[in-house]
């Protein structure tokens, strides 16, 4: 068992002392095999550890890309999966094949596809290789074949791949079998969005662009704005327009706030925040615990100075008992990030 800093001095060692791919793969596969500390730190949100993991996939993905023999190397980087109780370790061998060549794909196919009936990580990962190879119809072949039914979900994945193969047309007719495709927005609206731009359909590009920024004006609604527009121009007036309608909506619209930060538009996302932090209040203490921490941690401090505000609106929540005390912890939090809004943009909040 390897904590974090021991599997990265484990992995500098092999980095440094084995030339050879030969060398170099039992030793990267050793670290993720067996109870592993580091890859419960990486479960926690650990961000070293996770950047270690990535890193860590990447170059097993090049080192089996390397290797004289590559369906071996495969073969033993799949039996760490026999005790993988969690996922952890299939979602960290799916993204080693995101970075794996086409050649190292097929070969992983070839060891993986005669186990996919032996267990469901094994039918898992044949699907994933199946679709990074990128054959719309053969992953939806596969699909039906080890799906009872096909859901929401699997529809999407297929009609991304034939975005992707530039078949618009098929593209539509699979998203047009998803029953609630807004549940699955941006990911449905991106690809509906890239097929009409395929198929040169000005009219309903603009028309998903409209509706999609108002419901969820985060960057990429933006950046389709920008695709569906001639000109800077005029891309730059329709979003004018529908900022202007975001802004004069009852409801509070969070990610609207973020994405105003995120554009250095802090007048227009103060002044959102002036007029709507109060109609906040309906979503409920926890939740607004949990944007104030949230948008905090991204320094986002005016929407957090926003969730402390309406939370002030909800102390009938807490017990009696305590509400004195939590009424006093969001002034001393108002008052924070008050000051934080002043040093980190010169906004005064009031």
């Amino acid at each position: 068992m390897f904590t974090l800093s021991e599997a990265q001095a484990k992995f500098d060692e092999i980095v440094k002392t084995s030339a050879d791919a030969n060398d170099q793969v039992p030793g990267l596969i050793a670290l993720l095999a067996g109870p592993q500390d580091w890859l419960e730190t990486a479960k926690t949100g650990d961000e070293q550890a996770q950047e270690f993991a990535g890193v860590l996939t990447h170059f097993l993905a090049t080192a089996i890309g390397e290797h004289p023999r590559p369906a071996a190397a495969i073969a033993d980087l799949l039996s760490v999966l026999e005790d993988d109780e969690d996922g952890v370790r299939l979602y960290l061998v799916q993204n080693m094949f995101l970075d794996s060549s086409p050649a190292v794909l097929a070969t992983a196919r070839q060891v993986v596809e005669p186990k996919q009936h032996e267990n469901e990580l094994y039918l898992h990962l044949t699907g994933g290789i199946i679709r990074l190879q990128g054959d719309p119809e053969e992953f939806e072949a596969f699909v039906k074949a080890n799906t009872p039914e096909m859901g929401d979900e699997d529809w999407f994945r297929v009609s991304e791949l034939y975005v992707t193969a530039d078949r618009p047309e098929e593209a539509l007719e699979r998203l047009d079998k998803i029953t609630d495709e807004q549940a699955l927005w941006p990911d449905t609206a991106v690809i509906r969005h890239a097929a009409y731009r395929q198929l040169d359909d000005t009219e309903k590009m603009q028309a998903l662009a409209r509706t999609f920024f108002v419901a969820m004006p985060i960057p990429v609604a933006y950046h389709m704005i920008s695709l569906s527009w001639p000109d800077i121009e005029s891309q730059q007036q329709e979003a004018e327009r529908l900022v202007g309608l975001i802004t004069q909506t009852p409801e509070l619209n969070p990610i609207f706030v973020s994405t105003l930060l995120n554009l250095e538009q802090e007048p227009r996302a103060a002044e959102y925040v002036h007029g709507h932090y109060e109609r906040l209040s309906d979503a409920g203490l926890g939740a607004l615990a949990t944007w104030t921490d949230a948008f905090t941690e991204a320094q986002e401090y005016l929407a957090a100075y926003l969730s402390v505000r309406a939370a002030m609106a909800c102390l009938d929540e807490v017990d009696p008992s305590q509400r004195d005390m939590v009424g006093d912890h969001l002034i001393a939090r108002a008052e924070e990030l008050k000051g934080q809004i002043k040093d980190w943009k010169g906004i005064d909040v009031g």
